[in-house]
């Protein structure tokens, strides 16, 4: 990923997720698109756009578990739109 600063950094994450309603997740997701490969992709984007708004050092320093908290946010409302 490219950082704010223009530096390339490789990024390794997990992203693990709670159902809220099962109901709704089963049959009332627009299309039936959410997969495992929708979140994948949807989390590699969040986590790019927070991640190109930070110079290297803000990214591999303590300040990572605000780089996780703005990409959780994003990530939310990416996966709201969806349902």
């Amino acid at each position: 990923m490219l950082t704010g600063d223009e530096n390339i950094i490789d990024m390794h994450f997990f992203v693990q997720w709670k159902i809220k309603d099962s109901y709704n997740y089963i049959f009332k997701t627009r299309d039936n698109m959410f997969d495992a490969n929708t979140l994948r992709v949807t989390a590699e984007s969040a986590m790019r756009e927070v991640i190109g708004l930070v110079r290297i050092n803000e990214a591999i320093s303590e300040q990572r578990q605000d780089i996780e908290k703005q990409a959780k946010v994003i990530l939310q409302k990416m996966l709201d739109r969806l349902s």
